[in-house]
């Protein structure tokens, strides 16, 4: 899904990604090839824009894993989960360090992350993330 979301302050890129989780090889295979396309479609489709770009997602992987070093060198953004924070969204019901950060968002060299935080989504497995951004003007 791929959107311009328009606010008073200027407008911005947004990407929501899910890929499948890596239960099976392909499986694994089709969630790699949606990241690569994410990553294409950020590339070709939303840095031409100019605007703020914002992804955001569940790569059903942790900040150091294989999908998020590829989404990462692919479309230049960061994760917006500081490393050093001993948090994570699955499972839900799970603790530091046997709950892991998969979902997250991902921000350009723009935008501040000011805050980054797991909240509770009820009914769900994951946590849901909270995340404050500084975003630059227009």
């Amino acid at each position: 899904r791929v959107m311009r979301v328009e606010r008073p302050a200027g407008p911005f890129m947004l990407l929501v990604l899910h890929p499948d989780s890596p239960r099976t090889p392909g499986r694994w295979a089709a969630g790699n090839a949606l990241v690569e396309h994410a990553a294409e479609v950020i590339r070709t489709q939303m840095q031409p824009e100019g605007l703020p770009i914002v992804a955001a997602g569940d790569l059903n992987g942790a900040p150091t894993g294989y999908r998020s070093r590829l989404f990462t060198r692919l479309t230049g953004l960061a994760r917006a989960k500081p490393l050093t924070r001993a948090s994570g969204t699955w499972p839900a019901w799970g603790f530091w360090p046997l709950r892991v950060a998969i979902d997250d968002v991902f921000t350009d060299e723009r935008t501040g992350v000011l805050s980054w935080r797991p909240v509770e989504l009820p009914g769900s497995d994951h946590a849901g993330v909270e995340v404050e951004l500084a975003l630059p003007g227009p």
